[in-house]
């Protein structure tokens, strides 16, 4: 395992910097650990892309976990086993392990275009398609992709890439999705999801307060199975619904 800790944005932060560090001081339990304390505050996006970057080019996949997740005790057999079983086919970008609450029963797992954050995983060759300029992935863009991008026009993420380019915002989360969609790609997502992110209780840097992604973590052992690769349109369609309505 790799811990990546950023320095400290501000003084402020310093305190709260501090005691994470001595939190994964005394991790144990893992076959390996490393730890990696950045000297200057590189911000979410940075750390992301060079941290992710970094350790594909000395392995073929990585898992990434940020540190306001709460995994299920089966979310590594998941990853771990869903990477293996896509790991060489070319249209799929990524393995996640959220899933929304849509308010309707979800298939054990499904398909959508492009890519997603809040415990992932990929393989080194799929990374290979992420484009950091925002300016490149618009241009790549035309009507129909857009719309589809859009969860057909039920949510503007096409909007969040243009504030991208306009560095009015600093998300990697957009341009790996927008990198991924554009290349066709897909994501697998579970019915019932592996994770429960609690930094939209108001303590978080990049989100505001909301329960509207609270999820019930599952507590059984995945079934793994192959299905076929293509969008769901109707949950690509609900998940537009729920972002907007969040």
């Amino acid at each position: 395992m790799v811990v990546y800790s950023d320095a400290a944005k501000t003084m402020d932060d310093e305190k709260a910097v501090t005691e994470v560090r001595k939190i994964i001081d005394g991790l144990d339990g893992f076959a390996s650990i490393k730890i990696i304390k950045r000297k200057v505050n590189l911000g979410l996006a940075t750390s992301i892309i060079t941290g992710v970057t970094d350790l594909l080019r000395e392995s073929e996949k990585i898992i990434v976990i940020e540190d306001d997740l709460i995994l299920s005790n089966y979310f590594l057999t998941y990853m771990n086993q869903y990477l293996e079983l896509y790991e060489r086919n070319p249209s799929v970008a990524s393995i996640v392990g959220y899933s929304y609450p849509l308010g309707f029963p979800l298939p054990d797992t499904f398909f959508l275009r492009g890519a997603a954050c809040w415990g992932w995983s990929t393989w080194k060759n799929k990374w290979g398609n992420f484009e950091c300029d925002a300016e490149v992935l618009l241009g790549k863009f035309n009507q129909a992709t857009k719309e589809e991008f859009n969860h057909y026009n039920h949510f503007d993420y096409f909007k969040m890439l243009e504030l991208q380019a306009m560095k009015k915002i600093d998300s990697w989360g957009i341009r790996w999705h927008a990198s991924a969609f554009l290349k066709g790609l897909y994501s697998l997502y579970p019915g019932r999801s592996f994770v429960h992110n609690i930094g939209m209780d108001g303590t978080g840097v990049h989100s505001t307060k909301t329960k509207a992604f609270d999820t019930k973590i599952e507590i059984e052992i995945p079934t793994i199975k192959k299905i076929p690769i293509k969008q769901d349109r109707e949950i690509a369609i609900a998940v537009g619904k729920h972002l907007q309505s969040a």
